[in-house]
């Protein structure tokens, strides 16, 4: 076993270093610019356990494409891709006759089976007439974690890859490796031109042999987009297929409207292009944000069009249309954080359904500020520009309820659009549009997010297409926490082996005291399990109504005292007939509470837990062949590759294979 992973390893540094691998053959003198490119991984609906991979080739002739996933040096799968060929206009490569490339072989394959919160290396390749495969380098992605665990994003806002100020593109994601980032969000406007290939491969920065404009490619800085995971929204300059290079799904009605979960955030992307299917993108978002709600996640929302924000956009028809029909959706569901682009400036402000400023942003270091969540006001952000194109200034309007603003940008706390000394721009400097790439600002924004915080870094830096030099190093211009008064709710157990007809206990707790006096508490499970058997509440805490239905107990409860903890001992059993196999099995509370605030306003925090125990269909559940099997897991722990199997038996529940476990196994063989 130890010789066939030194092996896999072997073989993924000889894939990675040369970028040539084949089952059957190896081809020689491979020329750069056949081999796979564009590469990159899309975000899924589903980022746990999967992932979309997209390439392209200018050898349309190539076939059985696949892509070949790693883990820690080890090939897990090859999975076939899907090829089509389409007609490319404004590339920058040259085919084998010197002429301008006007076709490329698309490529497209989802990845799923994967294990979450796991980093993993990828080959695309793609077959030739004569049998040689076409391979790239060894990319990388990494899956979100199967709980509510803390992460990094990068957040770019219209890239907008045109001419030299394209460049930027690179020399910005040349930064991301500083970070330990999960995936790149970006804000819609991926090129200038959708239909203009050469933007796109500007994007990737492909490098060819035969490419035709040289001084459009980066060679000092290393293109990231290939090695992070994409979520992108779609912008007015973009189309809604991406081009083919990137590939989403269209579940609010349209394309490129999804949603995905990723550790205790849920992400909502809408399409504010398509405006003749607001309907269906609002019953979209309604669904996704109650149940984001119910299971205690921040609700992030990311469109294009920034509906508020801090430069000349503000005043578009389009946008205030936008504004008029979203502003007060996005109020009412308190949608935590809007993402946005378009307007390309650096803003951000806490905004009510009628365009006023409700937040109370407190100073708390040089650059850095804070702010708790205000009610129905969700924080509008803008993410400026991502590369050196263009920058915008502000414009002149009033105050307006029928377009839900308050006038002279007074709904904002920042604005990059302001001059320096401003009070919405009191550090400078001023993200102003100037005829020189190298006076601008790109941006990017280092966005963690945690179960009570979210903390937007915001760096401007200075790039000089000419040199291909970054002039002046990425600066904080701003960095920004939202916190949030809402508990965290656990829920334990005191059975990690559930037999039938046992009875077992659940104990669901905030982890710290809420000041809150009413409080609403859910639990669901498999009906054809379990059977809910009663409550004993904790001290200081009285129910006072009880509603049960099959898979499902809602319990009242009040705490006069403003101090709720702990709510109290679920009283479960196990169905005497129940066919329980091992496996996961997962029981969820949700709590919903009325919180006082400093200030005596009141709103209701809902917060989210389950519980995963193994079950077994009775006390001779296990034979001498188990007990050997267990053996072989001896020592593995939570996180290791084996951990998949053995966490069915970790029946004293500390996160790893020990005596214990083994012992217990060995009472319950007959």
């Amino acid at each position: 076993m130890q010789k066939s992973k030194k092996l896999s390893a072997l073989l993924l540094s000889l894939v990675i270093a040369v970028g040539l691998f084949s089952a059957t053959a190896y081809a020689d003198n491979i020329s750069f610019d056949v081999k796979p490119a564009q590469i990159n991984a899309a975000m899924t609906e589903d980022p746990r356990h999967s992932v979309n991979i997209t390439w392209t080739t200018i050898d349309t002739s190539l076939t059985d494409p696949t892509v070949t996933v790693f883990r820690n040096g080890q090939e897990i799968m090859t999975v076939d891709a899907a090829k089509t060929n389409h007609s490319v206009s404004n590339s920058n490569l040259k085919d084998e006759n010197g002429a301008a490339v006007e076709q490329k072989a698309f490529y497209n394959v989802l990845i799923e089976g994967l294990e979450p919160n796991t980093d993993y290396t990828y080959v695309c390749a793609a077959k030739s007439a004569d049998g040689d495969v076409y391979s790239s380098e060894g990319n990388s992605f990494k899956t979100a974690p199967s709980a509510n665990d803390d992460f990094t994003f990068m957040y770019w806002a219209d890239p907008q890859a045109s001419g030299v100020n394209g460049k930027a593109i690179t020399a910005n994601s040349s930064y991301f490796k500083k970070y330990d980032l999960s995936f790149l969000y970006i804000a819609g406007d991926l090129t200038d031109t959708a239909a203009n290939e050469g933007q796109w491969e500007m994007f990737f920065n492909q490098k060819a042999d035969s490419y035709g404009a040289p001084g459009n490619v980066v060679n000092n800085y290393e293109n990231a987009m290939s090695d992070f995971v994409i979520a992108a929204v779609q912008g007015n300059h973009d189309n809604n297929t991406f081009a083919s290079h990137l590939s989403y799904p269209a579940s609010g009605g349209t394309n490129i409207t999804y949603a995905y979960t990723y550790g205790c955030a849920r992400f909502i992307m809408l399409n504010l292009e398509n405006t003749a299917t607001r309907a269906q993108q609002e019953a979209f978002l309604r669904g996704q944000v109650a149940d984001a709600k119910a299971r205690g996640l921040w609700t992030i929302v990311g469109f294009h069009k920034s509906i508020y924000s801090g430069a000349s956009h503000m005043t578009d028809s389009d946008v205030i249309n936008a504004r008029q029909y979203w502003s007060p959706i996005l109020a009412e569901l308190d949608i935590d954080a809007v993402l946005q682009g378009h307007d390309h400036v650096l803003s951000r402000g806490f905004i009510n359904e009628l365009g006023e400023n409700k937040g109370q942003t407190q100073k708390t270091g040089e650059r850095t500020y804070t702010s708790e969540k205000p009610q129905n006001a969700p924080l509008y952000y803008v993410g400026n520009c991502a590369s050196t194109l263009k920058f915008y200034n502000t414009v002149s309007f009033a105050t307006s309820a029928a377009n839900r603003v308050t006038g002279d940008y007074a709904f904002l706390d920042l604005n990059s659009a302001r001059n320096a000394g401003h009070a919405q721009n009191p550090d400078g400097p001023r993200s102003l549009d100037s005829s020189d790439a190298k006076q601008t600002y790109p941006t990017y924004t280092a966005v963690t997010v945690t179960n009570r915080a979210i903390t937007f870094n915001t760096y401007f830096f200075q790039y000089d297409p000419t040199t291909d030099q970054i002039v002046t190093q990425p600066f904080l211009y701003d960095s920004f926490t939202v916190t949030r008064v809402t508990p965290e709710l656990n829920l334990t157990t005191d059975a990690n082996l559930v037999k039938a007809g046992e009875y077992f206990r659940l104990y669901p707790a905030f982890t710290e005291a809420v000041r809150g006096n009413a409080a609403v508490l859910t639990i669901t499970f498999d009906a054809g399990k379990f059977r809910y058997r009663g409550f004993t509440p904790a001290g200081g805490v009285t129910p006072v109504d009880a509603a049960v239905t099959d898979g499902q107990i809602k319990l009242t409860v009040m705490a006069p005292d403003y101090d709720l903890e702990t709510f109290g001992e679920v009283l479960f059993s196990a169905l005497d007939d129940a066919v329980l196999a091992n496996g996961d099995n997962v029981i969820r509370a949700a709590a919903e509470i009325v919180v006082k605030a400093n200030d005596a306003s009141k709103s209701i925090k809902s917060a989210g837990a389950s519980v995963s125990f193994t079950t077994s269909a009775g006390a001779a559940a296990y034979t001498l062949i188990d007990l050997s099997n267990l053996i072989d897991l001896f020592g593995v722990k939570a996180g290791d590759a084996e951990w998949t199997q053995a966490r069915f038996y970790d029946f004293n529940g500390n996160g790893e294979i020990d005596i214990q476990d083994i012992a217990y196994m060995a009472q319950l063989i007959d």
